[in-house]
Parts: C-alpha cells; structure tokens; sequence
C-alpha cells in the first residue's frame, strides 16, 4: 500500500510538470525566430515531455496491475523446497500438498511461487461467474466440503479418507478457508494448485473470511506477515476476494456459503454482482456471506450484527423461484459437523473438527450425487480431527495499517528526483530567455 501511494505522488508530480510545461509553451512567442526564442520553445516541450514520461511511466508500469510479477522475485538461497519448474500441473499440485504434510507445519514454500500460484489462480477465478454452473454425470459425485478455518491437517485428514482431488473427483470448498488456524495459507495454495490442475474438477466459494476486513482481525494477517510478508498478505488476500459467490449443480443445488437475502432473488443476476472487493453492509453480495437460517418464519437483523437470519418460508420462496431442489451452505459450526435446517432442503456442512482447538465437534463433508430422475442424492461422512503441529506466529496484526497513508519517501525521490531535477533546471533556463 505505501507503494501504491508512493507511485500515485509520481503521478501527480509528473501531470504537474507537464502542466508547468504547457504553460510555459503558451507563453513562447513563436514569432520570435532567433535562437533563444527557438530554444524556449523547445525547452518548454522538453518539459511537457518530461511531465509527460514521469506520469505515463508511473500509470503504466507500476499503478496498473502486473502480471507475472512472480518472475521478479528472486528464489532464496537457502530455500530447499518443491520448485515450479515448468507448469502447475498435477504432479506438482501432489508435490505441494505432501510437501506441507510432511513438513510439520515448518514447510514454507516460496515466495516467488506462492505469487506464480496465486497469479495464475486470479487469471481462472477473474473469468468465472458469480454463479458458476456445474454439470454431474449421472454416475458421478462430488464432495462438499465447508468450512475449513485454516486447519490444514484436518484437511489432510479428509483428503486420506475421501481421496485428493483429480479428473474423477470432484470438490466443491464452500469458503472460509483462512482465519482462526494457523495454516490458511497451505490450505490456499494447495487448494489454488489443484485448482489450475484440474480447473473442471475443483471450485472454491467465497465466504466471509475471504474479506479484508474480516482478515486483519481473525489471523489471516497475522499468519502470513508471520510466514512471507505484509505484500504476500495483499496478494493472497485480494485473490481470495475474486472467488466466486455461489455454485450451481445440475441446474438442482444451490451451494452458497452463507444464505439467502431478504428479498427474493433471481440466481441469474448474481453474474451481475460486484465482484473482486469487499462487499458493503445490507448489499446482497454480503447477504450471500453472512446470512443464516432460523426456525422463524420471515427474515430478522442476524445476531452477528451483520446480514440476516430467514426462515423456512423464505428458503421455499427461493426453491420455489428458481426451480431448484436443495441448498447447501456452511457458515455455523455444528457439533455434529452437519444440520438439516430443513429436511432435504437446507443444510448446513462444516468441516474443521474441533473448531479452534477447543469446541470438540466433529466435522463432515457430503458426497452430492443425482438419481435416474436428476433429483439430489446426499451422503454425508462425518470425520474427527487430527492432532496438529503447534507453530508460533511471530508477528502481531496491525488492524488498521492498511487504512492509513504512509509514503514511503525514498521510493518517490529515487523515481523522480533526477527527472523532476532536469525539469526545474528547464524551467529556470526558460525564465532566463
């Protein structure tokens, strides 16, 4: 962030040089056709062109995002772990997980790799749909899994009882994959790998941990400024903010991380909604992340104090509108790791077993498969959790950092100082003639 200002002064410091350029120009008798009116004139435009290269130079290259910014990063001398050699492709998506497995919770990959995966990962989430629609096969499955809170052992745990992702099983993460454990990042870029692996066979829901705001209170930030950096936080994080809202299988089950808005809504206009920020308090993007079920009729302000909480009737309205089956969401712990909110209808899947360590509730995931008549089948298995390696985060959030404008001074003055010295040279030589 202090970069990105630090640039934006650039830019303003190149457009006012370009602006005291022009209006020196204007001020050229161009009548005059000796050698110093001629040198004015050109010493003036010189210092448009000048104005013109601070501030272009600034917009283009360093405002604008940067693809493969990851080529930049130089690889750590002493670093020892799994290295992208040519393509994210299966191999390595294996080699990344069992590489964190293994690792005992000591395994970091690196930076230069962490920004290829995510980079890549932001060119397949930034072309989805809000609502993305998925297609079973009627003698296939695939597994739900909710949330996930950053306990990536107990994911392990999942994976060696439902099998990791590939070409022929399918999984569906329904958000909430950071925040609360300690290991959010091995679960994003494992999850991101597989996701460029097999990009027809794995998705990721966004849900409200998958939000700035929510981050710098609940561990994010302070997980990967411990393990990378506050850049490497941006950067993950405001990948996280490109996944999309919802899932639809078969044209039956809405999958959704947290719940239905208030107002009656059309599924097919969720492709309209903002995408790629932090959605505002009461807007349905928000609705769609924080909302819960009650056993009340009718919609209530939610005891979050955020979003809503709808009932039984709201949640027929939407089935009813969309012609649609089931629902599945995530969003609340439950001690059974699952609950028919309403039967055959609305479930709720969590899967972090023994939620922060101390609540003692199993997780679960569902196998979704179709019958002959296309009508929803669920299996759910329920799992406990795995004793996790104990890591110690060495840095301390600051929650309001990211608010605040810092320059960095010595960025803007090693990027303009010489040009913005050959301006002011100009403009004395001019006002010399």
């Amino acid at each position: 962030m202090q970069i990105l200002y630090s640039y934006l002064i650039s830019l303003i410091i190149g457009t006012l040089t370009l602006c005291l350029g022009v209006y020196q120009l204007v001020q050229c008798d161009f009548s005059i056709t000796t050698g110093y009116g001629i040198a004015r004139i050109l010493l003036s435009l010189s210092l448009c062109f000048i104005g013109l290269f601070i501030g272009l130079s600034q917009l283009f290259i360093s405002i604008l995002p940067i693809k493969k910014r990851w080529i930049m990063i130089p690889l750590e001398t002493d670093y020892c772990g799994p290295i992208i050699k040519d393509k994210i492709d299966a191999n390595y998506a294996y080699q990344l997980y069992s590489f964190f497995k293994e690792g005992n919770g000591k395994g970091l990959l690196c930076k230069r790799d962490v920004f290829r995966i995510v980079e890549e990962a932001n060119v397949l989430l930034q072309n989805k749909d809000g609502l993305v629609k998925v297609t079973i096969e009627p003698n296939e499955h695939i597994t739900v899994v909710g949330d996930l809170h950053g306990q990536f052992y107990d994911l392990c745990n999942l994976f060696q009882q439902n099998g990791l992702p590939s070409a022929t099983n399918k999984y569906i993460f329904n958000g909430d994959l950071v925040d609360r454990g300690v290991f959010g990042i091995e679960i994003v870029l494992t999850l991101y790998s597989f996701l460029i692996a097999f990009p027809q066979s794995l998705f990721i829901n966004r849900g409200n941990h998958e939000t700035y705001d929510v981050n710098y209170s609940y561990g994010f930030l302070t997980e990967v400024q411990s393990k990378y950096d506050q850049e490497t936080f941006i950067e993950v994080a405001g990948s996280l903010r490109w996944l999309p809202y919802c899932h639809l299988i078969n044209n039956s089950v809405f999958i959704v991380h947290g719940g239905l808005p208030p107002t009656p809504l059309e599924i097919d206009k969720i492709n309209q909604l903002q995408r790629g920020d932090d959605p505002e308090d009461g807007s349905i993007e928000s609705e769609l992340l924080w909302n819960d079920p009650q056993a009340a009729k009718g919609n209530s302000p939610s005891y979050r104090g955020i979003g809503h909480v709808f009932g039984p009737d709201v949640t027929q309205e939407f089935l009813n509108l969309n012609h649609l089956d089931l629902i599945i969401r995530s969003h609340e712990m439950k001690m059974n790791g699952y609950e028919w909110n309403i039967e055959n209808k609305l479930m709720t899947i969590f899967s972090a077993p023994n939620y922060c360590g101390t609540v003692g509730n199993k997780g679960a995931y569902v196998l979704l498969s179709f019958d002959e008549n296309t009508k929803p089948i669920t299996k759910i298995i329920q799992f406990d959790s795995v004793i996790a390696p104990h890591i110690t985060l060495s840095k301390e959030p600051k929650l309001h950092e990211f608010e605040d404008i810092e320059i960095d001074v010595e960025t803007v003055w090693n990027n303009v100082a010489p040009l913005l010295a050959c301006a002011f040279s100009l403009f004395a030589i001019i006002n010399e003639l």
